[in-house]
């Protein structure tokens, strides 16, 4: 059967979602046009384009068509993208993981105490969570670099390579660097962190395909941006230099008044000022995502704890060495790579709460074997349960609250939504140090009873996982057997602008 005529695809888009009464835009949703995708397209008289067909997922359709010079996205095309965006996270979790294991040993070196030397490990998520969302704005005006080229079937499959980075990375760090710093000098540790680092990024921004701007008009909000960042990092600031010059030092004090002034500014700034706000607040419409963010945050602080003070109770009380410490790690990086395929498994198949819920519950799980651990106590006991667990954690945690806000979010703020999860991932990790910084100093008696200092860091630890457990309760995100990025209904029905710019290839292919 030939191919329908022009008026005849603009007729039948019409039919499907006809256009707001005063416009003349044509929108539909991926479902509305499935009828349409799934037609042969033969090209305009006289022109040099194949006749092709398309069917099924818009998505792949609209990718997989030549446009504007584009290059066609194949399968082979997108294991680049795949490979070296997983390359990317493994590269920015390698040095918290090294810092981790280094972190006493570094500030040892540098004549800091054990309370300071947690700057070594507090120093980098605080750098990374902090720019994180300036950076999901500047991505959605000059473009995230193929981010809609992996395409909806491998939507989950990449957010699982993703995810098992982090215990990779975290646990591959923590060996690399216990090898260097107890055999060589430290400082070759940060060379070849920041080799590996210019090559894979190198390649990175060589091989992988530039993307279309989902924002290309906006502009970047800069006073929100320094309100935002700025009140971030002092406020961490404070709390991971409190216990070491103490709370009643005058800075400590005036950088704290300081930090909630940026906090309240920013705010007030984002929702009365800004016209391009760089965190919109109609993200918080999503779903239960205010209560998905601030399990997050909860979660991540228990958990930076835990593998702090875990690893500084390996070193100081049964006085393992950096190696034998780093391969302690071993069970988090096996465990959470099997895992995070399994989370992403899990996401379409059961309820987000119960898939938060269980990561949460195994981060209470080990601050609990932590913080009841004693001092003379094989590996095997209790730390090894709690290391192996602990791939649960991450995981679970990442992969599905990724995944949920991915398919909960509207399009259109994806950048904005997927880095405040970023920010508060590693700013969390970050700020948990120095509450725990703060009960650890206040209770381990001048340093004589060190041990006593990170059970009560730990218990801190529990109180805020428990916390984030309860609000999993309060989530109610039903299972999402989508594995793609939803289309914007907004966009799509509500304003009579075009759709996604997936959605808009395949219209442009098509007609």
């Amino acid at each position: 059967m030939g191919a329908p005529p022009t008026d005849q695809l603009l007729t039948a888009l019409d039919e499907k979602c006809p256009p707001p009464s005063g416009t003349t835009s044509t929108n539909t949703t991926v479902d509305n046009v499935n009828t349409i995708f799934n037609r042969s397209v033969e090209p305009p008289a006289g022109s040099d384009i194949k006749p092709t067909t398309t069917t099924g997922d818009p998505h792949t359709a609209a990718h997989n068509s030549p446009r504007n010079g584009a290059r066609p996205t194949s399968k082979r095309s997108k294991l680049p993208f795949l490979i070296f965006i997983t390359l990317t996270q493994l590269v920015q979790t390698i040095p918290l993981g090294a810092g981790i294991n280094s972190g006493l040993a570094i500030g040892a070196s540098l004549g800091a105490s054990p309370v300071a030397s947690v700057w070594v490990v507090a120093s980098y998520p605080l750098t990374q969570g902090t720019f994180v969302l300036i950076g999901g704005r500047l991505g959605e005006i000059y473009g995230h670099k193929a981010i809609l080229t992996a395409g909806r079937k491998r939507r989950n499959l990449g957010m699982a390579l993703f995810g098992a980075m982090a215990p990779v990375g975290a646990a591959g760090g923590s060996l690399v660097a216990a090898v260097i710093v107890q055999l060589l000098h430290w400082k070759w540790l940060f060379f070849l962190l920041g080799l590996l680092g210019s090559v894979v990024y190198g390649v990175a921004i060589a091989s992988v395909p530039a993307d279309e701007p989902v924002d290309p008009k906006g502009r970047v909000d800069y006073g929100g941006a320094y309100l935002g960042v700025g009140g971030l990092i002092l406020f961490n600031f404070v709390w991971n230099q409190a216990p070491i010059v103490g709370w009643d030092t005058p800075y400590i004090i005036s950088l704290i008044i300081i930090s909630i002034l940026h906090s309240v500014l920013f705010c007030y700034w984002e929702t009365r000022v800004a016209n391009e706000p760089i965190l919109p607040f109609n993200i918080w419409n999503a779903p239960s995502f205010g209560i998905l963010i601030i399990i997050i945050f909860f979660s991540f602080m228990s958990m930076g704890i835990y593998f702090w003070y875990m690893d500084i109770y390996m070193q100081t009380i049964p006085g393992d060495s950096l190696i034998q410490t780093g391969v302690q790690y071993l069970p988090l990086t096996i465990g959470g790579t099997i895992n995070s395929f399994f989370a992403a498994w899990l996401v379409p198949r059961v309820p987000a709460q119960v898939i938060i819920g269980a990561g949460c519950l195994a981060t209470v799980t080990i601050n609990v074997l932590l913080a009841t651990i004693p001092a003379d106590l094989t590996y095997w006991a209790m730390a090894f349960p709690a290391m192996l667990l602990s791939a649960f954690t991450i995981d679970l945690v990442t992969t599905s609250a990724q995944i949920i806000t991915s398919n909960t979010v509207p399009m259109k703020h994806q950048g904005a939504a997927g880095s405040l999860v970023g920010t508060l991932l590693a700013y969390g990790m970050s700020t948990g140090l120095g509450f725990a910084g703060t009960v650890e100093v206040n209770t381990f008696e001048d340093g004589t009873s060190l041990l006593r200092g990170y059970h009560s860091a730990a218990y801190l630890a529990v109180g805020m996982s428990g916390f984030a457990l309860l609000l999993c309760c309060f989530i109610r995100i039903p299972k999402d057997t989508r594995e793609g990025w939803a289309e914007d209904d907004e966009s799509c029905c509500g304003k009579g602008t075009s759709l996604t710019l997936s959605l808009c290839e395949g219209i442009a292919v098509v007609i």
